[in-house]
């Protein structure tokens, strides 16, 4: 067992060069210690009030409906919805990936926020209950959970489709979830453009770390099987 564990951590440490992770934690620590301030950054109010300012009539139902998708009473039961599929279908190990990277996501964002306090815009206690909102603003859980849960569907969609076709599609179609969430909680005004900008970076860094994980296992069983042969 313990020479499983430290394969395991050499295939870790070398599946691939560490500067996109190194790059998205520096980021994040950056915008965390800023947001500490309590502030919102120089940007945040005239990006968000344009934002808010666009008037396309399909938008606002759109936008509300993608942000509803994020509350946890809709949000949970999908993604272990999802990893039970994953797993019927012969992909264990997406599915572990994927809830596992889900859980601890949502369990590192709450304590993010418990320890910034960031307060979030000022809408109002009512339309905030409205709007289903009852927690601190940075980083943004619904952004950071879409980029965790749904990049993990684009990655496994884009390797794992058969068509090319299908592959652009469907990876597509998972990114503009990404997209649309952060847009939809800042046109909601629940959320400064910097709290969805740190979800971002700590949702990717977060892909990251977890497929880094996948790789390393996968290395450590090709290693197992080419020397119990």
């Amino acid at each position: 067992m313990g020479k499983v564990l430290l394969a395991f951590l050499r295939c870790y440490v070398k599946a691939r060069p560490w500067g996109a992770e190194l790059a998205l934690f520096v980021v994040v620590l950056v915008l965390s210690v800023l947001a500490l301030q309590g502030e919102p950054f120089s940007l945040d109010v005239p990006l968000g009030e344009a934002i808010q300012s666009w008037q396309v009539p399909l938008l606002d139902p759109i936008l509300h409906g993608v942000s509803a998708i994020g509350w946890f009473r809709i949000a949970a039961p999908t993604t272990v919805a999802v990893v039970v599929v994953l797993g019927a279908l012969g992909w264990r190990q997406h599915a572990v990936v994927l809830g596992v990277a889900a859980l601890t996501g949502h369990l590192f964002n709450q304590a993010l926020k418990a320890l910034i306090e960031r307060p979030r815009p000022e809408l109002g206690a009512e339309r905030l209950a409205e709007l289903g909102v009852d927690s601190f603003a940075f980083p943004s859980g619904h952004a950071q959970s879409f980029t965790i849960f749904y990049g993990f569907l684009a990655l496994f969609i884009w390797q794992n489709a058969r068509h090319p076709w299908l592959r652009r599609l469907g990876a597509a179609c998972m990114l503009l979830m990404i997209v649309l969430v952060g847009i939809s909680r800042i046109y909601l005004g629940v959320h400064w453009p910097s709290d969805v900008a740190g979800a971002y970076c700590i949702g990717v860094l977060w892909l990251l770390l977890w497929t880094r994980g996948q790789s390393a296992w996968n290395n450590v069983k090709q290693q197992l099987a080419g020397t119990s042969r």
